[in-house]
C-alpha cells in the first residue's frame, strides 16, 4: 500500500501516520503543501493507494487540492485514489463533498479513527473497480 498524508501541522502529520501504520502495511510519503502533493502526485512511480490531506492547508486549502487532484482525474480518465480529509469543524463536511473525499474525520486525529476510516475507503474502492 502506497499513502500520501499530507499536513502542515506537525502533530496532525504524526497522528495520521501512526493511523495509517494501523491501518496497513505501508509505505508512507509525506508532503506539507498542495504544492508538494500535486508534484509527488505527478512525479512517474507507484501511484498512491490512498491519500489523506489536511482540509487547512494553507493558503488555499486541502480541500481545494483534493477538488483539484479529482479533476485530473477526471480529466486523465483515472479512477479516483482513495481520499480522507482531516477536518477541524463539523460544519466542513460539505467542503469534504464538494472536494469528493471518500472520508472526513475530525482533528484533533484519532489514529484508530483514521484507520478504520481508511480501511473502509480502500474496501468501497476495490469493491467499486
Amino acid at each position: 500500500m502506497n499513502v500520501l498524508v499530507v499536513s502542515q501541522d506537525v502533530d496532525e502529520l504524526a497522528r495520521a501516520v501512526d493511523g495509517v501504520k494501523l491501518a496497513f502495511e505501508s509505505e508512507i510519503h509525506t508532503a506539507d503543501s498542495a504544492e508538494e502533493m500535486r508534484s509527488k502526485m505527478l512525479a512517474d512511480g507507484e501511484p498512491f493507494d490512498v491519500i489523506i490531506v489536511d482540509g487547512d492547508l494553507q493558503p488555499r486549502g486541502g480541500y481545494a487540492a483534493l477538488y483539484e487532484m479529482r479533476a485530473t482525474e477526471d480529466l486523465h480518465g483515472r479512477e479516483p485514489t482513495p481520499a480522507i480529509v482531516l477536518g477541524e469543524r463539523v460544519q466542513d463536511v460539505w467542503l469534504a463533498q464538494w472536494a469528493r473525499a471518500d472520508g472526513t474525520v475530525a482533528k484533533p486525529v484519532d489514529p484508530f479513527v483514521l484507520a478504520r476510516c481508511a480501511r473502509r475507503a480502500v474496501r468501497r474502492s476495490t469493491q467499486a473497480a
